[in-house]
């Protein structure tokens, strides 16, 4: 009974929010639909008419939720201003892939989240994102931080998470208190003309804004969120774990199941272009300028392969076949520049779990993952009991509440949040940004 009202409310919520999101007026094309599927996806969004995002409701519903970051760079059109942050952007993202994966894996080593028990259930949120801000911290300003602002990152990205999950309402005061911290630390460190360039003349404001909603915020979040499902599905699939945990497979095997991980659940649930020249299909069909183009990766990316539903990582070991879909770091222009960054980070923090720990994960694993990937980890060397099955049967059962709970809160909080963009773009009204800066 449960597990159908939570999938009943999943479907809901699910549908709710496309509606919202792609109802305004703008002429929109969902894609995948009809023959504008697979690679025709990809090839769309790497032409040069397609690397607009274009003032949509999709856009400025995405922009809100990253307030007060007016200038995030997934949403910045062409210009001088996204001329300065892209650069930043790679020069930050630029080091030796096997430094990155040390890095992570040395930080990685050093969490113990059972502590002394036999076993303990966790969120592997709660566990990830204070490494992966620390790394962060020392990765971009060559320091560590302390417990205080690693509290203050989390926090901050944490509610950023929630909110973009449609779960609470944005609290731009809790961001600003992390971007008034990464100012006066760009301070101390000279404005990072390393990272910016040292002829730049961005405001201090914009670069700090800049590093939150780049890094500290969608790269914290898109880190770990892709090791939690990869943890979570090699956990539900024990013939994954063994065939990772064999010396002579690990490496190219590794690859494969982040791959899948990728496949199955994307990072990105939902993108947008706008075209800013007609588009002639093969079919004599034209997709008009000003035509807004939505691409649900899930949906996309399960299309041209053989048991598409199913997390099978040998099905890499031939390659991409030339019909099937995936394009989990985006095409053209636009595509995030972070992928060799999170690909390594993840290895290494996947490896290094998967072989201290064992970690079963009851709940459906599903790609929106609200529960932060709910679980029981226990050491490895250390047997199961009955107490821990029956801590994991009961941890399934708490989980599908907590589920249920989460969407019902996105069937009302979801929609206050897209009417309140859509009054402002009526009354072509921009919020004040620094009004709630010490609140």
């Amino acid at each position: 009974m449960l597990d159908y009202l939570l999938a009943s409310l999943r479907k809901a919520s699910s549908a709710q929010r496309m509606r919202l999101l792609c109802g305004s007026d703008e002429p929109t094309v969902m894609l995948p639909s009809g023959s504008l599927r697979g690679p025709v996806v990809e090839w769309l969004l790497a032409h040069k008419s397609t690397q607009s995002r274009g003032g949509t409701v999709l856009r400025d519903v995405i922009n809100h939720f990253h307030a007060p970051v007016e200038c995030h760079q997934e949403s910045l059109e062409a210009g001088d201003l996204y001329d300065q942050l892209a650069p930043a952007t790679r020069r930050a993202l630029n080091a030796p892939k096997a430094w990155i994966h040390q890095i992570f894996a040395d930080a990685v080593r050093e969490v113990e989240p059972t502590g002394a028990r036999s076993f303990r259930s966790v969120r592997l949120w709660s566990v990830l994102a204070p490494v992966v801000a620390r790394v962060l911290h020392r990765h971009l300003f060559s320091e560590r931080c302390d417990n205080e602002v690693t509290g203050w990152i989390v926090e901050s990205v944490r509610q950023t998470h929630l909110s973009i999950k449609g779960i609470v309402p944005v609290r731009a005061s809790v961001r600003w208190r992390l971007i008034d911290y990464i100012e006066r630390t760009l301070v101390r460190h000279d404005g990072c003309p390393a990272i910016f360039g040292a002829d730049s003349k961005l405001p201090i404001e914009l670069r700090a804004k800049h590093l939150v909603g780049v890094f500290f915020h969608t790269g914290l979040i898109q880190i770990v969120e892709f090791t939690i499902h990869a943890l979570v599905a090699i956990a539900q699939h024990p013939r994954v774990e063994s065939a990772l945990l064999d010396p002579k497979r690990a490496p190219d095997y590794l690859s494969w199941v982040l791959d899948e991980t990728l496949r199955l659940y994307p990072l990105f649930g939902v993108t947008n272009r706008v075209l800013t020249e007609d588009i002639q299909l093969d079919d004599g069909r034209v997709l008009a300028r000003g035509t807004q183009l939505v691409v649900d990766f899930e949906q996309h990316q399960r299309v041209g392969w053989e048991a598409p539903e199913s997390f099978l990582p040998e099905r890499w070991q031939v390659g991409n076949p030339d019909l099937a879909s995936f394009m989990p770091f985006g095409r053209g222009t636009r595509r995030c520049p972070a992928a060799r960054f999170a690909q390594a980070a993840v290895s290494a923090m996947v490896m290094d779990l998967v072989s201290r720990f064992i970690i079963r994960a009851p709940l459906d694993h599903v790609r929106s993952i609200d529960d932060g990937g709910l679980c029981i980890m226990r050491p490895r060397g250390r047997g199961s009991t009955t107490l821990e099955d029956a801590a994991v049967a009961g941890l399934g059962v708490y989980g599908t509440v907590e589920q249920i709970g989460y969407q019902f809160a996105k069937l009302f909080v979801f929609p206050r949040t897209v009417g309140e963009v859509l009054a402002r773009r009526e009354a072509h009204f921009e919020p004040e940004q620094t009004r709630e800066r010490h609140g």
